[in-house]
């Protein structure tokens, strides 16, 4: 996979939009590093009052105690962020973690208020180039990264929008799971030839895109797409995205979970954070008692990176997904 270099603070604050999701406002944002290549990008929306309890929240997720190092930065309109920041910094201190920098962006201008001297340069505001948010924003897209312009923006993703055809298309004989075991059999195998095709750019239409719909409903379906996801590329997992998140719009709300759990599981594995709490969120609106849906839920509020689903669908084998005889254990235990 390729690598982007952070070289400067000018270079990491225009990507936080990328690495967040979309273009943080009145937030802190937390940049976790070991060894000097990012395990998470966390973000907070600023609190009133910076109080103990708000502080150890920040610090209850899996990479927590294996991060090394932190950046942080304060993005607000009001002065009194680098108060935060500075705060956020001792508490870190406290905790024996490196902070690499603690950051202020106010109005697109940045200062540093690491430093102890307030004689010095990194004292003094300064505004990112456009040179360095250009280049940027190049790597990003080679990459096929797109953050949204706010949250707002990202919701909609996710919004419901009935699709008549769709609809339609579920209603008729043939969509529907068949009633015997052996016909049961032959129509699961032909909902996991069609949705795994998705992740090789297979063309859909509004017939597929409801056979697919219809087709994650089942868990083995969607076991085996999931397990086909954790070992595809990166350009594979771009490629489904957009159909998957189609699907979720698309999805009467009956049979929206499976549609929005997967969809939350391919945006963990492309390391979008954002947009994977948001499809998981889906999934909780529709059907609060869906077990994956909990359980993945679980995983991205703790922290947990996305090699951790890939490396619990390692523990079984595709036709193990397929029998239904396996199941990925996460870990503590958690199994799905």
């Amino acid at each position: 996979m390729s690598t982007i270099v952070l070289a400067s603070p000018s270079s990491l604050i225009a990507s936080l939009p990328f690495l967040v999701g979309f273009a943080p406002e009145e937030s802190v944002v937390l940049v976790w590093l070991r060894d000097g290549s990012v395990v998470l990008t966390q973000r907070a929306d600023l609190p009133r009052t910076v109080r103990q309890e708000w502080l150890l929240t920040l610090w209850q997720h899996a990479t927590a105690p294996v991060a090394d190092s932190l950046v942080i930065v304060g993005i607000s309109s009001d002065p009194g962020v680098s108060r935060l920041v500075v705060a956020v910094a001792e508490f870190a201190e406290m905790r024996r973690l490196l902070v690499r920098d603690a950051l202020v962006v106010s109005n697109d201008v940045w200062s540093s208020v690491l430093c102890a001297e307030p004689s010095c340069c990194c004292h003094q505001p300064r505004v990112v180039p456009e040179s360095v948010r250009t280049a940027v924003a190049a790597e990003f897209a080679f990459l096929g990264v797109a953050p949204a312009p706010n949250r707002q923006a990202l919701e909609i993703e996710v919004q419901a929008s009935e699709d008549h055809m769709v609809v339609k298309q579920l209603g008729y004989r043939g969509i529907r799971r068949p009633a015997t075991v052996r016909a049961v059999e032959m129509w699961r195998t032909r909902a996991i030839d069609e949705t795994c095709a998705w992740l090789s750019g297979s063309t859909i239409s509004k017939a597929s895109l409801a056979r697919v719909i219809s087709g994650l409903q089942d868990v083995r379906v969607r076991d085996v797409f999931l397990w086909d996801c954790a070992s595809a590329e990166h350009d594979a997992l771009r490629r489904v995205i957009p159909r998957l998140q189609e699907a979720v719009r698309c999805a009467p709300e009956s049979m929206v979970a499976p549609v929005a759990t997967t969809c939350a599981v391919v945006w963990w594995l492309l390391g979008d954070g954002a947009r994977a709490r948001l499809s998981i969120g889906r999934c909780a609106t529709a059907d609060p008692e869906y077990l994956l849906g909990q359980l993945i839920a679980q995983a991205l509020a703790a922290g947990l990176p996305p090699s951790t689903w890939r490396a619990a669908a390692t523990g079984i084998s595709r036709q193990e997904c397929r029998d239904g005889t396996g199941v990925v254990a996460m870990p503590q235990n958690r199994v799905l």
